[in-house]
Protein backbone atom coordinates (compact mmCIF):
# COMPACT_ATOMS: atom_id res chain seq x y z
CA UNK A 1 0.00 0.00 0.00
CA UNK A 2 1.37 3.40 -0.99
CA UNK A 3 1.67 6.34 1.36
CA UNK A 4 -0.93 8.25 -0.70
CA UNK A 5 -3.54 5.49 -0.38
CA UNK A 6 -2.84 4.99 3.33
CA UNK A 7 -3.26 8.66 4.29
CA UNK A 8 -7.11 8.82 4.04
CA UNK A 9 -7.42 5.78 6.29
CA UNK A 10 -4.92 7.23 8.74
CA UNK A 11 -6.77 10.55 9.02
CA UNK A 12 -10.11 8.74 9.36
CA UNK A 13 -8.71 6.81 12.30
CA UNK A 14 -7.45 10.04 13.88
CA UNK A 15 -10.86 11.70 13.50
CA UNK A 16 -12.59 8.66 14.96
CA UNK A 17 -10.20 8.57 17.91
CA UNK A 18 -10.73 12.29 18.55
CA UNK A 19 -14.50 11.82 18.37
CA UNK A 20 -14.47 8.96 20.87
CA UNK A 21 -12.16 10.92 23.18
CA UNK A 22 -13.70 14.39 23.06
CA UNK A 23 -17.41 13.89 22.35
CA UNK A 24 -18.46 12.06 25.56
CA UNK A 25 -17.06 14.57 28.11
CA UNK A 26 -18.34 17.52 26.07
CA UNK A 27 -21.81 15.96 25.73
CA UNK A 28 -21.84 15.05 29.43
CA UNK A 29 -20.98 18.64 30.39
CA UNK A 30 -23.71 20.10 28.17
CA UNK A 31 -26.28 17.59 29.44
CA UNK A 32 -25.29 18.34 33.02
CA UNK A 33 -25.99 22.04 32.45
CA UNK A 34 -29.33 21.29 30.80
CA UNK A 35 -30.37 18.82 33.50
CA UNK A 36 -29.82 21.49 36.17
CA UNK A 37 -32.47 23.69 34.52
CA UNK A 38 -35.18 21.02 34.24
CA UNK A 39 -38.12 20.74 36.64
CA UNK A 40 -37.96 17.00 37.28
CA UNK A 41 -40.86 14.86 38.46
CA UNK A 42 -40.60 11.14 39.21
CA UNK A 43 -43.90 9.25 39.29
CA UNK A 44 -44.87 5.68 40.06
CA UNK A 45 -41.86 4.86 42.22
CA UNK A 46 -44.01 4.99 45.37
CA UNK A 47 -45.55 1.60 44.62
CA UNK A 48 -42.23 -0.16 44.03
CA UNK A 49 -40.97 -2.71 46.51
CA UNK A 50 -37.35 -3.56 47.31
CA UNK A 51 -37.19 -6.06 44.42
CA UNK A 52 -35.23 -5.14 41.31
CA UNK A 53 -36.63 -4.91 37.79
CA UNK A 54 -35.81 -4.98 34.12
CA UNK A 55 -36.34 -1.34 33.11
CA UNK A 56 -38.02 -1.07 29.71
CA UNK A 57 -37.48 2.20 27.85
CA UNK A 58 -37.74 3.51 24.32
CA UNK A 59 -34.61 4.29 22.33
CA UNK A 60 -35.80 7.86 21.77
CA UNK A 61 -35.93 8.55 25.53
CA UNK A 62 -32.26 7.85 26.20
CA UNK A 63 -31.03 11.43 26.57
CA UNK A 64 -33.56 11.99 29.34
CA UNK A 65 -33.01 8.64 31.03
CA UNK A 66 -29.30 9.23 31.59
CA UNK A 67 -30.48 11.45 34.45
CA UNK A 68 -33.66 9.41 34.94
CA UNK A 69 -31.58 6.45 36.13
CA UNK A 70 -29.94 8.63 38.77
CA UNK A 71 -33.32 9.98 39.89
CA UNK A 72 -34.57 6.41 40.33
CA UNK A 73 -31.47 5.39 42.26
CA UNK A 74 -32.08 8.23 44.72
CA UNK A 75 -35.39 6.69 45.86
CA UNK A 76 -34.87 3.00 45.04
CA UNK A 77 -32.19 0.71 46.55
CA UNK A 78 -31.08 -1.08 43.35
CA UNK A 79 -28.30 0.27 41.12
CA UNK A 80 -28.94 0.55 37.38
CA UNK A 81 -26.97 -1.26 34.67
CA UNK A 82 -27.75 -0.16 31.09
CA UNK A 83 -27.52 -2.44 28.06
CA UNK A 84 -25.86 -0.38 25.31
CA UNK A 85 -25.03 -1.37 21.73
CA UNK A 86 -21.45 -2.46 21.08
CA UNK A 87 -21.38 -0.47 17.82
CA UNK A 88 -19.48 2.84 17.61
CA UNK A 89 -22.48 4.96 18.68
CA UNK A 90 -22.95 2.59 21.59
CA UNK A 91 -19.34 2.98 22.69
CA UNK A 92 -19.83 6.73 22.77
CA UNK A 93 -23.05 6.31 24.75
CA UNK A 94 -21.34 3.99 27.25
CA UNK A 95 -18.65 6.61 27.89
CA UNK A 96 -21.35 9.25 28.27
CA UNK A 97 -23.38 7.39 30.91
CA UNK A 98 -20.17 6.60 32.77
CA UNK A 99 -19.82 10.32 33.52
CA UNK A 100 -23.15 10.05 35.36
CA UNK A 101 -21.95 7.00 37.33
CA UNK A 102 -24.19 4.56 35.41
CA UNK A 103 -22.76 1.12 34.70
CA UNK A 104 -23.22 -0.40 31.24
CA UNK A 105 -22.99 -3.72 29.44
CA UNK A 106 -22.06 -3.81 25.74
CA UNK A 107 -24.25 -5.85 23.42
CA UNK A 108 -27.48 -5.97 21.43
CA UNK A 109 -29.72 -8.35 19.57
CA UNK A 110 -27.44 -8.11 16.54
CA UNK A 111 -23.93 -8.04 18.04
CA UNK A 112 -22.51 -9.58 21.18
CA UNK A 113 -25.98 -10.73 22.16
CA UNK A 114 -25.24 -14.01 23.96
CA UNK A 115 -22.26 -12.65 25.89
CA UNK A 116 -24.31 -9.63 26.96
CA UNK A 117 -27.26 -11.84 27.91
CA UNK A 118 -25.12 -13.95 30.23
CA UNK A 119 -23.68 -10.87 31.91
CA UNK A 120 -27.12 -9.30 32.30
CA UNK A 121 -28.41 -12.50 33.91
CA UNK A 122 -25.57 -12.29 36.44
CA UNK A 123 -26.25 -8.60 37.10
CA UNK A 124 -30.00 -9.16 37.52
CA UNK A 125 -29.49 -12.06 39.89
CA UNK A 126 -26.96 -9.90 41.75
CA UNK A 127 -29.68 -7.39 42.62
CA UNK A 128 -29.45 -4.65 39.99
CA UNK A 129 -32.00 -2.94 37.77
CA UNK A 130 -31.25 -3.71 34.12
CA UNK A 131 -32.16 -0.92 31.66
CA UNK A 132 -32.93 -2.01 28.09
CA UNK A 133 -34.12 0.01 25.08
CA UNK A 134 -36.76 -2.44 23.94
CA UNK A 135 -37.10 -1.06 20.40
CA UNK A 136 -33.33 -0.85 19.78
CA UNK A 137 -30.90 -0.94 18.22
CA UNK A 138 -32.60 -0.33 14.84
CA UNK A 139 -36.35 -0.15 15.48
CA UNK A 140 -39.10 -0.03 14.42
CA UNK A 141 -39.80 2.93 16.67
CA UNK A 142 -41.59 2.11 19.92
CA UNK A 143 -42.24 -1.52 19.08
CA UNK A 144 -41.23 -3.99 21.79
CA UNK A 145 -38.79 -6.73 20.80
CA UNK A 146 -38.49 -10.10 22.46
CA UNK A 147 -35.05 -9.80 24.08
CA UNK A 148 -36.27 -8.31 27.34
CA UNK A 149 -39.04 -10.92 27.59
CA UNK A 150 -36.50 -13.72 27.20
CA UNK A 151 -34.30 -12.14 29.88
CA UNK A 152 -37.30 -11.79 32.21
CA UNK A 153 -38.08 -15.50 31.82
CA UNK A 154 -34.42 -16.47 32.46
CA UNK A 155 -34.14 -14.34 35.59
CA UNK A 156 -37.72 -14.51 36.90
CA UNK A 157 -37.67 -10.70 37.02
CA UNK A 158 -40.62 -8.40 36.33
CA UNK A 159 -40.39 -5.77 33.58
CA UNK A 160 -40.99 -2.15 34.59
CA UNK A 161 -41.92 0.44 31.92
CA UNK A 162 -39.65 3.45 32.41
CA UNK A 163 -40.61 6.38 30.18
CA UNK A 164 -40.47 10.15 30.00
CA UNK A 165 -42.20 13.20 28.56
CA UNK A 166 -41.27 16.87 28.45
CA UNK A 167 -43.27 20.09 28.21
CA UNK A 168 -40.97 21.30 25.42
CA UNK A 169 -38.17 19.55 23.58
CA UNK A 170 -35.92 19.43 20.55
CA UNK A 171 -36.78 16.42 18.39
CA UNK A 172 -34.14 14.88 16.15
CA UNK A 173 -34.77 13.47 12.68
CA UNK A 174 -33.81 9.94 13.66
CA UNK A 175 -35.64 6.63 13.35
CA UNK A 176 -36.31 6.54 17.11
CA UNK A 177 -37.75 10.05 17.50
CA UNK A 178 -34.93 10.99 19.88
CA UNK A 179 -35.78 14.07 21.94
CA UNK A 180 -33.95 16.39 24.31
CA UNK A 181 -35.97 18.69 26.60
CA UNK A 182 -35.33 22.40 26.18
CA UNK A 183 -33.93 24.50 29.04
CA UNK A 184 -36.34 24.92 31.97
CA UNK A 185 -38.75 22.29 30.62
CA UNK A 186 -40.85 20.21 32.98
CA UNK A 187 -39.75 16.59 32.65
CA UNK A 188 -41.91 13.73 33.93
CA UNK A 189 -40.23 10.35 34.40
CA UNK A 190 -42.79 7.60 34.96
CA UNK A 191 -42.47 4.08 36.34
CA UNK A 192 -45.40 2.26 34.79
CA UNK A 193 -47.22 -0.88 35.83
CA UNK A 194 -44.79 -3.78 36.25
CA UNK A 195 -45.32 -6.73 33.91
CA UNK A 196 -44.80 -10.22 35.34
CA UNK A 197 -43.49 -12.74 32.81
CA UNK A 198 -44.18 -16.34 33.96
CA UNK A 199 -42.11 -19.07 32.32
CA UNK A 200 -45.12 -20.60 30.58
CA UNK A 201 -45.90 -17.33 28.78
CA UNK A 202 -44.76 -17.20 25.14
CA UNK A 203 -42.38 -14.47 23.97
CA UNK A 204 -45.10 -13.04 21.72
CA UNK A 205 -47.61 -12.87 24.57
CA UNK A 206 -45.07 -11.13 26.78
CA UNK A 207 -44.30 -8.62 24.03
CA UNK A 208 -47.98 -7.75 23.67
CA UNK A 209 -48.39 -7.29 27.42
CA UNK A 210 -45.33 -5.04 27.65
CA UNK A 211 -46.36 -3.03 24.57
CA UNK A 212 -49.69 -2.26 26.24
CA UNK A 213 -48.04 -1.29 29.53
CA UNK A 214 -45.47 0.93 27.77
CA UNK A 215 -48.25 2.73 25.92
CA UNK A 216 -50.15 3.36 29.14
CA UNK A 217 -47.01 4.72 30.86
CA UNK A 218 -46.26 7.08 27.97
CA UNK A 219 -49.83 8.38 28.02
CA UNK A 220 -49.53 8.97 31.77
CA UNK A 221 -46.27 10.90 31.34
CA UNK A 222 -47.82 13.08 28.62
CA UNK A 223 -50.87 13.81 30.78
CA UNK A 224 -48.66 14.86 33.70
CA UNK A 225 -46.74 17.49 31.72
CA UNK A 226 -49.88 18.75 29.95
CA UNK A 227 -51.76 19.08 33.24
CA UNK A 228 -48.84 20.99 34.74
CA UNK A 229 -48.81 23.38 31.76
CA UNK A 230 -52.53 24.09 32.16
CA UNK A 231 -52.08 24.74 35.91
CA UNK A 232 -49.18 27.11 35.28
CA UNK A 233 -51.26 29.16 32.84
Amino acid sequence: MSVESALPSFFSQIKLRLLETCAPPLAAFLLYLLYKTYRWELHGHEKLTDRCFLLSLWHGHQLVMVKGYAKLEQVFPCKVVALISSHRDGRLAAKLVDYFCIESVAGSSSQGGMKALLKLIREAKGGKNIAITVDGPRGPKEEVKGGIISLAKHTNTAVLPFVAAASSAWRFRSWDGLFLPKPFARVAVVCGKAVEIPRELTIEEGMRMLQHSMRDACEQASRIVKRAQVTEH
